[in-house]
């Protein structure tokens, strides 16, 4: 079975893909390294906070990306290019007035927000806003891009805007805009990711005219509220902790703990690929009425391969792991990192779960999901003594959210596996 998966399309793909995420991974690392060097734990905690609450606002964007995947992938197996093309517009008029009612309302909430985050300045959070509007509208192109299976087009364009942040982001962090300079690099370069998504498209012959060809408005809206759902469960698993954390704890510890968690999500940066690419096409087998168990398993298997290296290389050097991405100033969370990878890796194959049971149109997952997500605010409000005290509750609630979906996943296959029994 392994063979068969990595002599596929599959493996060819995911390479390009990773390849992609990789170089952008690590400009993204290279931009929080620098950040938390330049500015220090007081201010990299700021941005860590600001960054955190972008990932629950930007919530849509995920919903919207994986919406336009999974549309487009299902009429490209039925070759109804004009009805992609109709989903296009459909998504980006939508997407683009709620983009702009976020950022109004985050520009009118900012006392609140900066009050309850201990930020002192409003601007930042304005800011965030307007970056906001372009991370929703670059989410339809670059999921009709991935929808598509193209690629190498997608690799290059989430490879552009952290290189241009980084590059930025230095220039203007290093003559003393710290937080507001990190967050305008941030925006220019989204900008311009989603401008060059939208020449790739264009050259693909894309036609961007508003009517092509009608589509099921009602199947869009009702699959829209499934995966928002999910992404709102996912995002708040891996960003409430880093909120809390801001709130009860210290300016300075929060620092810390941001660092901490930005190295332990490297064992998920390194497995989205894989799920990315897993997506579009386990849909396409889908609609075809195809078997679609081998992609699933490739992928588990992929992700616990990719992240128990990772695991092992924190257990094992755990020091020059943070000296090299974070510097000398954060060795205190250097003994953290294995366990905090371990809670992540059990996140990384949950979510890859959750994006299969989507891709096939399954919702049996969502009421489990929301119950067990409930748990981490809940334990870590009572309990925040100190971080291994909330990295051990991280690891609980991923464990149980794990382990309910593989339950899920045998109880849906109870009938083919009972066949098989019987068989046997």
């Amino acid at each position: 079975m392994l063979k068969r998966i990595f002599a596929s399309h599959f493996l060819r793909s995911s390479s390009i893909f990773f390849i992609g995420a990789i170089v952008g991974s690590i400009f993204n690392y290279l931009f929080a390294m620098s950040m938390g060097r330049m500015m220090g734990p007081t201010n990299y905690g700021v941005l860590v906070a600001l960054f955190s609450l972008m990932a629950l606002i930007t919530i849509p964007t995920g919903v919207v990306a994986t919406v336009a995947i999974r549309f487009t992938a299902a009429f490209k197996t039925r070759n109804e290019i004009g009805k992609i093309q109709s989903l296009f517009y459909l998504l980006s008029k939508n997407i683009f007035y709620i983009a702009l009612a976020v950022a109004v309302i985050l520009a009118a909430a900012a006392g609140p927000i900066n009050k309850f985050l201990n930020i002192p300045s409003r601007l930042p959070t304005i800011l965030l806003g307007v970056a906001i509007i372009f991370m929703f509208l670059i989410a339809v192109t670059r999921g009709i891009l991935q929808g598509l299976q193209k690629f190498t087009q997608l690799s290059l364009n989430i490879s552009v805007d952290p290189l241009i942040k980084l590059l930025l982001g230095l220039t203007l962090v290093y003559f003393g805009l710290n937080v507001n300079g990190a967050l305008l690099a941030l925006i220019v370069a989204v900008a311009a990711a989603y401008y060059l998504s939208f020449v790739a498209l264009k050259n693909m012959s894309f036609n961007f005219r508003r009517e092509q060809a009608q589509i099921d408005t009602a199947a869009i809206k009702s699959y829209f509220k499934d995966v928002f759902w999910a992404f709102l469960i996912l995002t708040l698993f891996v960003n409430i902790d880093i909120i809390l954390v801001k709130h009860f704890l210290s300016a300075e510890q929060a620092g810390y703990y941001g660092a901490l968690s930005t190295m332990g999500k490297i064992v998920m940066f390194i497995s989205l690929p894989i799920t990315g690419v897993m997506f579009p096409m386990v849909t396409g087998l889908y609609e075809k009425g195809e078997k679609h168990w081998r992609l699933l398993f490739g992928s588990l298997g992929l992700i616990m391969i990719l992240g128990l290296a990772v695991i092992a290389f924190y257990f094992a050097f755990p020091q020059f792991a943070v000296k090299a991405l974070f510097g000398s100033q954060y060795l205190s969370v250097a003994r953290f990192l294995p366990l905090f990878g371990l809670a992540i890796l059990l996140y990384s194959l949950s979510y890859a779960f959750v994006n299969y049971f989507l891709s096939i149109k399954k919702r049996l997952f969502l009421w489990p999901l929301t119950l067990i997500a409930l748990l981490e605010p809940v334990l870590i409000w009572l309990y925040h003594d100190s971080f291994l005290t909330i990295i051990k509750i991280l690891i609980l609630v991923f464990g149980l959210t794990l382990a309910a979906l593989v339950m899920l996943y045998i109880l849906s296959k109870k009938p083919q596996l009972s066949q098989l029994l019987s068989k046997s």
